[in-house]
């Protein structure tokens, strides 16, 4: 009878066990389920945000650089307007590596931005007023591809 009662024990004991990893493997199934489903497609969309945040903190940034050559031309100050153009290569360059891929024709107008510095670059000493112009483009078209308020 004694033997009995632990087969019954033993045979409870395995019962429970089986549950409890039946039941533990549901939950770690429920919580992958949740992670996958909810939590990922969550947290790309917020990388995405936040890379597109740097991309218009880079812009605002070669924008301001922009406004700087131009006000060094309107001054008559041709080395503050090739600072200016050289800080502006180096942020539309930064621009360049930070964006995705996925965006092609952005990377292209970003280029287009980068060769048209470029031009700016070599123009200041030659004809200042075609660069002063030049930099208010430049200006005009970053604020039109990354607008400091989304639309």
């Amino acid at each position: 009878m004694a033997e009995s009662r632990m087969d019954a024990v033993k045979a409870g004991m395995k019962r429970a066990l089986i549950a409890f990893l039946v039941a533990d493997a549901l939950l770690i199934a429920g919580g992958l389920g949740v992670y996958l489903l909810v939590l990922r497609p969550q947290m790309a969309a917020l990388e995405g945000t936040r890379d597109h945040a740097a991309r218009v903190g880079i812009a605002m940034a070669a924008r301001v650089h922009a406004v700087e050559g131009r006000l060094a031309l309107a001054a008559g100050d041709v080395a503050g307007a090739q600072r200016a153009a050289g800080d502006l290569q180096m942020r539309l360059d930064q621009l360049a590596a930070r964006v995705p891929k996925s965006e092609p024709q952005e990377f292209q107008e970003v280029s287009n931005l980068k060769a048209r510095a470029q031009l700016v670059a070599d123009e200041v000493a030659r004809d200042p007023e075609t660069a002063r112009h030049d930099f208010e483009l430049l200006d005009a078209r970053i604020a039109a591809l990354y607008p400091a308020i989304p639309r």
